[in-house]
């Protein structure tokens, strides 16, 4: 994938595809409630929160992985699995927070008349805090890696999937008796984003289990190690700080909105 436009149009189907999603989501949805659509930018405020874990170490991915001129493919390729080891296990304890503060969390970013019903859809949207980790993780370092087939695959499972059951059990040609809630719309939402961030994974660790090596064959392991996070985390500290404080802005400026009711939250 060195050539500039191969790399291109993939990049671009990457991008393009969650986008689309997104846009057919809060559709069905208004369809169910309208009054809940502001509950399901619970998901883009978690995202918002996650943003700042994925632009740490997963920025400083393009600087030290993505060096091959210093830097074997081994070596890199022990620094991609450092990233992605590092980055699922701080997701993981980011979603058990907001699980565990899911009032809290209500209480800034949704509308007061419908906080208490979208709690709930909180606890579930918590989780995509770990799957944006692992697909943030393995499509930016992948990416580095001049594998820019591996978020495709990601996006392209995520849409497939998600657009496949919500046809069948959200929108309205649904083929099933069963009446859907936005709470359903949130646990399928949540399920596809695990399911394709798993898929990207397995499908690059195939791809490397089956590369034969021949003029770079390692002297050392491969798995992660705290000397590939040091190297990671120099530069990655500078990118989180920065991260954090433009999404505290961000945050804060959405917490103001939110506060003056559903109207102003679902056109924001």
């Amino acid at each position: 994938m060195d050539r500039y436009i191969g790399a291109l149009l993939f990049n671009i189907c990457a991008f393009f595809l969650p986008a689309l999603y997104g846009t057919l989501s809060k559709l069905w949805v208004a369809n169910i409630d309208r009054s809940r659509v502001a509950t399901t930018d619970t998901f883009t405020y978690v995202g918002v929160v996650a943003e700042v874990l994925n632009e740490g170490l997963p920025r400083a991915s393009w600087v030290i992985i993505g060096d091959k001129a210093s830097r074997l493919y081994p070596e890199r390729l022990q620094l991609t699995y450092t990233l992605i080891a590092v980055q699922a296990f701080l997701g993981l304890i980011m979603s058990i927070a907001f699980v565990g503060g899911a009032s809290t969390f209500a209480k800034g970013f949704v509308p007061a008349d419908i906080r208490e019903a979208s709690i709930t859809y909180v606890r579930i949207s918590a989780f995509s805090t770990l799957a944006s980790a692992i697909e943030t993780a393995v499509a930016t370092s992948t990416r580095a890696l001049d594998k820019p087939d591996v978020p495709l695959i990601i996006s392209s499972a995520k849409f497939l999937v998600n657009i496949i059951l919500d046809l069948l059990i959200i929108s309205k040609v649904r083929v099933t008796r069963f009446q859907p809630t936005v709470n359903t719309q949130g646990g399928i939402q949540l399920a596809c984003n695990l399911t394709a961030s798993f898929v990207g994974l397995a499908y690059f660790l195939f791809k490397n289990s089956t590369r034969v090596v021949s003029e770079e064959r390692p002297t050392r392991s491969m798995k992660p190690s705290w000397r590939s996070l040091k190297v990671l985390a120099r530069p990655g500290a500078f990118t989180f700080a920065e991260s954090a404080i433009r999404n505290a802005l961000y945050l804060w400026l959405v917490s103001t909105i939110v506060s003056m009711g559903s109207d102003y939250a679902t056109a924001w």
